[in-house]
């Protein structure tokens, strides 16, 4: 068999010997692991978006943009996870299933939550706009990166 169907396989072995399904599980366990390479592949993504840019942002900019983007993954991820296992426990039954919960919560954050975002997005721009303050990413003043205006949270 192939790497993918075995895998699969001892995923699934995994899931139906346990009595729920966890969505971390002990720490090291398959979950975890899981876990790793997924935010692996999600920052290996950020990696090649930079190196296909056309004018490279320097790798300051660059960590100052990821530090924000896996900040914001970090929290919605944990959160997500809380949430799930809250929910789960609501109705007390012996057969909860925090996945279930988990899920429903990437669905509705990577679909209604996007587009709540990106018209938060669009007001705070128009408003910095008309304040004549700074813009969203540039963190450049003077043609040197500046820390005060990442701190800031406005760049």
């Amino acid at each position: 068999r192939g790497r993918v169907e075995r895998l699969v396989l001892m995923a699934s072995k995994i899931y139906l010997v346990s009595e729920r399904c966890e969505l971390l599980g002990r720490f090291g366990s398959f979950g975890w692991w899981v876990q790793g390479l997924l935010g692996l592949i999600s920052f290996s993504s950020l990696i090649i978006k930079r190196q296909r840019e056309r004018v490279k942002r320097s790798w300051l900019v660059f960590g100052l943009d990821s530090s924000k983007q896996a900040a914001g993954a970090l929290t919605l991820h944990l959160l997500n996870l809380l949430f799930a296992e809250g929910l789960s426990g609501l109705k007390r039954q012996p057969h909860r299933d925090p996945c279930n919960w988990y899920w429903v919560n990437i669905m509705v954050d990577t679909t209604l939550g996007v587009l709540v975002t990106y018209l938060l997005l669009q007001q705070a721009r128009k408003l910095l706009h008309l304040s004549g303050d700074r813009e969203f990413g540039n963190y450049v003043r003077q043609d040197v990166p500046s820390d005060e205006l990442f701190v800031d949270g406005r760049a």
